[in-house]
């Protein structure tokens, strides 16, 4: 059990403010923030605002494997699809479906925000990814692979809670992690987050709404 703070982290805002700590020294330049919905967008939000920098949401998704809500065979963003390797007893006809109709939620989802804030160019340039609970890889390595695909000069991953295990797949793949705690205990870490409020897409559109209004000012 690991804290990279001696504190308890009281709210997603707090959450933000001690990940943004981390990350002074990239106020004021041309990274971009990326927060996955739903619970990174507050994070992503106020980190952006404190370190001055373009905020973005891009959804990223689940495959659940099937009869088992809680496993994953990977996730969709809306660049990229990423497949486990060991799914044979997976049955094609429900991987098909599940990535047919997810794909098509995300596309939904993603044109709502991209119509207020739409998705910047990640092309050399540090690109932040925010959330605020990761519990597995799969819930972010689809939208790890669609930006690595743009050419980033460097990806970070921000994170308030997040698994051993999770910290050592997203490592793998991104230059940075920067996290507040870290555990090996799923339910552990679940208690530490229930106090975070459940965040809806009209407060996702409010805070995008927000962030461009002061871009504009």
């Amino acid at each position: 059990m690991i804290f990279e703070h001696d504190v308890d982290i009281s709210s997603r805002k707090h959450a933000a403010l001690l990940l943004s700590d981390k990350l002074m020294r990239h106020k004021n330049t041309d990274a971009q923030v990326i927060a996955i919905p739903f619970g990174g967008v507050p994070i992503g939000f106020c980190l952006a605002d404190h370190l001055n920098l373009d905020f973005y949401v891009m959804p990223c998704r689940m495959i659940s494997r099937p009869g088992k809500v809680l496993k994953s065979i990977g996730s969709i963003s809306v660049d990229d699809v990423y497949i486990h390797d060991d799914i044979l007893d997976v049955p094609q006809n429900y991987l098909y479906h599940q990535i047919q109709t997810l794909k098509s939620n995300i596309a939904d989802e993603f044109n709502v925000y991209n119509a207020i804030q739409p998705k910047g160019d990640f092309a050399d340039k540090t690109v932040i990814i925010v959330d605020d609970v990761i519990l597995n890889s799969d819930a972010v390595m689809a939208l790890l692979k669609g930006i690595q695909k743009q050419n980033p000069a460097k990806i970070i991953f921000s994170v308030a809670f997040i698994t051993d295990e999770a910290l050592c797949d997203i490592t793998r793949e991104v230059d940075e992690v920067v996290f507040l705690y870290k555990d090996r205990n799923v339910q552990r870490i679940c208690n530490m987050a229930a106090a975070f409020p459940k965040v809806k897409k009209e407060d996702v559109k409010s805070m995008l709404l927000e962030s461009v209004s002061e871009i504009a000012v």
